[in-house]
């Protein structure tokens, strides 16, 4: 398995997020803690360093990352966190309360839509979703955007497709359920959409 600096190590990685968002790295969290109840048990697809967990913490929530970094997921279990590392795209999710996923959903271009109706089936409440509408991958200077993409490789392999305000408003205005809410997040960087759950125990 091989991947771009961004994610070599958890450090690293928070290093690049604490730059990103201009010091700021929680806030999208911030906003996703902000539709979880105390209690709720909670699925958190590509995990990463677990930045949501931090914020949930204090809300007593049955909290559970997956992520497809092996170092991550390592990190995450000494940190006593519990941990999957697990292929997204071919999981079977955890039924939970909400299911969540911050900042990933483009890895699994052009099957998105398709992995939001499986995040939707299994979440009893509600699926929350940040995504990036403002990409360095994208940067009008190639040498940048190249850089960024090397950057961010996932098994070896760079990813060539971001969302932008406007595919990702197509993809949510194509789903089978209507979006609750979505609003841009953190200075334009994120948008933020709350899709309702299957209400399935």
């Amino acid at each position: 398995m091989r991947f771009g600096l961004i994610y070599a190590a958890p450090g690293l990685y928070n290093m690049v997020l604490w730059a990103l968002y201009q010091a700021r790295p929680r806030e999208r969290f911030e906003v996703v803690a902000a539709e979880v109840e105390p209690g709720d048990s909670v699925v958190d697809l590509c995990a990463g360093t677990a930045l949501l967990y931090e914020v949930l913490v204090d809300k007593g929530v049955d909290y559970r990352a997956f992520d497809l970094n092996p170092r991550f997921v390592a990190a995450l279990r000494d940190r006593g966190i519990a941990a999957d590392c697990r292929d997204i795209a071919t999981m079977e999710i955890p039924r939970a309360d909400v299911v969540t996923m911050s900042s990933a959903l483009y890895h699994f271009y052009p099957r998105c839509g398709e992995l939001v109706e499986r995040m939707r089936a299994s979440a009893r409440k509600k699926v929350v979703l940040v995504e990036p509408v403002r990409n360095n991958a994208d940067s009008r200077l190639p040498l940048w955007g190249a850089f960024a993409r090397w950057m961010g490789r996932v098994d070896g392999r760079d990813v060539p497709f971001h969302f932008d305000r406007d595919s990702l408003s197509g993809l949510l205005d194509g789903l089978a359920i209507p979006v609750s809410s979505r609003r841009v997040i953190c200075g334009g960087r994120d948008m933020c959409a709350v899709l309702p759950g299957s209400g399935e125990k």
